[in-house]
């Protein structure tokens, strides 16, 4: 095994999962379920030599690291979505203790509302504000603690790292 830590310093406020409030809108920096989609077509095609575009979307995935700098002092809450957007806003909410309200999740061109929701690895950021000029509006922070999908009840479920050795 291998332990990494990199310490660093923040100009401004650090972003964090807490700080979100009822009435902040919540935002995601792209649209998701790429990475899924991108993971599920390669292990069912492992043998392809050329990739599909959501396959690429997954090897190579673009970090928002300046959207991130822009968002210090701007987002009340803060994190990437690394194991699904169901996952992470759960994480989020839990941390802010809070509830959310998702009206909208922004698909990847052919992509499914399942690989958005629940697929991981987008390297996107989830952030809420009062309002942003940065990302897509999702949805609204509720006073909770019930997060919700159009009025549905929304998953705690996400991408699972090592279900493939599984």
């Amino acid at each position: 095994g291998c332990a990494i830590t990199i310490f660093g310093d923040v100009a401004g406020k650090p972003l964090g999962r807490r700080g979100a409030k009822p009435g902040d809108k919540i935002y995601v920096s792209k649209a998701l379920g790429a990475s899924a989609a991108g993971l599920e077509w390669l292990m069912a095609n492992r043998h392809c030599e050329e990739h599909s575009d959501v396959a690429i979307q997954h090897l190579y995935p673009t970090p928002e690291l300046e959207l991130g700098q822009k968002l210090v002092n701007h987002a009340t809450a803060c994190m990437d979505i690394s194991d699904g957007l169901a996952k992470d806003l759960h994480r989020l909410c839990k941390a802010s203790k809070v509830g959310a309200e998702l009206h909208h999740v922004p698909c990847y061109k052919d992509v499914s509302l399942e690989h958005a929701l629940y697929g991981g690895e987008d390297y996107a950021l989830l952030f809420t504000a009062p309002k942003s000029r940065f990302g897509i509006e999702i949805g609204e922070i509720t006073k909770g603690p019930a997060l919700e999908h159009n009025g549905q009840p929304l998953e705690n479920k996400g991408y699972d790292h090592f279900s493939v050795f599984s």
